[in-house]
């Protein structure tokens, strides 16, 4: 008989997507521990990381060391200000849709992203210790965006350090990656919550765990740019509720109206990832018990 499979998929979402740790962290305390674990971006390194040490703090330790390395002050130096007399809140918050259109309209014609291919290998060096997929202490897959194909790609096999860089590799921030016969980028565009990669690989119950940014309802545009980005923005989030969908547990924890490079709001982005946690695992544990007993008397009959 098949074993009862549990899966947890981890979205991307920068900074936010830190509060992975604060799940993973109760998850573990309460004895919850996946069969499988998916990730997309941010979700992807936290995942990475989980599978190969299945110890939360050891996660949370190692990230936390990353975001203050050197490397990680570059970038963010190179994305992120402070707004003078306000405070230590981000100038992002304003300014954030102004750089994209930077990058559509001047960086893009003379170079491929922010950081060099050189700078992002030396973060995801020290980002990502483990050599490969088969390290790992549980089965994890990440999800990425095949530009040559303009399709979803899971990566299961191979480097881990370049599947990671991959499928962080935001556009216009990071440069693309090159896997073969491939050309890779940052999979939230085409799997924000990896789901239904969990679903291929035969889980019979997933957990979803987003920490999509906050929606804001939006009445007038002023320029072209503004409406592609919208239209972008709307098809990314119709592709990720149609995925949500498939999973059988979600978990919110309250970070949308963090900015994606607001390192400094890691401790509370970890910090709701445990509130978000604590709050709903006595129905997660319902849910997941009856799931497994369905599964049971399914495989009697």
């Amino acid at each position: 008989m098949k074993k009862f499979r549990f899966g947890i998929a981890l979205s991307g979402g920068g900074v936010r997507g830190l509060a992975h740790i604060g799940v993973l962290k109760i998850l573990h305390r309460a004895g919850i521990v996946p069969d499988y674990i998916a990730g997309t971006s941010m979700g992807a390194l936290v995942g990475a990381w989980y599978a190969a040490t299945l110890s939360p703090d050891e996660v949370e330790k190692n990230i936390r060391g990353i975001i203050m390395s050197p490397q990680f002050s570059e970038l963010n130096s190179a994305v992120f200000r402070e707004a003078s007399g306000r405070g230590r809140i981000p100038l992002l918050s304003r300014i954030m849709g102004d750089v994209r259109e930077f990058f559509v309209h001047n960086l893009s014609f003379f170079r491929n992203s922010l950081l060099s291919v050189e700078q992002m290998e030396e973060i995801i060096m020290r980002a990502v210790p483990f050599e490969s997929f088969e390290s790992l202490k549980i089965p994890f897959v990440c999800l990425a965006t095949d530009l040559t194909e303009g399709k979803r790609i899971v990566i299961e096999r191979g480097s881990l350090r370049k599947a990671i860089q991959a499928s962080m590799a935001i556009p216009g921030v990071f440069p693309p990656v090159i896997w073969e016969d491939r050309v890779l980028c940052d999979g939230a565009s085409v799997s924000y919550t990896p789901v239904q990669a969990l679903r291929e690989k035969g889980c019979d119950f997933v957990l979803a765990v987003e920490v999509q940014r906050q929606r804001r309802r939006v009445a007038r545009f002023l320029r072209g740019i503004d409406v592609i980005v919208r239209a972008q923005d709307t098809g990314m989030w119709q592709l990720h509720e149609e995925e949500l969908k498939k999973s059988d547990f979600v978990l919110h924890p309250q970070v949308k109206n963090v900015h994606w490079a607001h390192f400094r709001k890691a401790s509370f982005c970890i910090r709701k990832g445990e509130e978000e946690t604590e709050r709903n695992l006595k129905s997660l544990k319902r849910a997941l018990r009856i799931r497994r007993i369905r599964y049971l008397l399914g495989n009697i009959i």
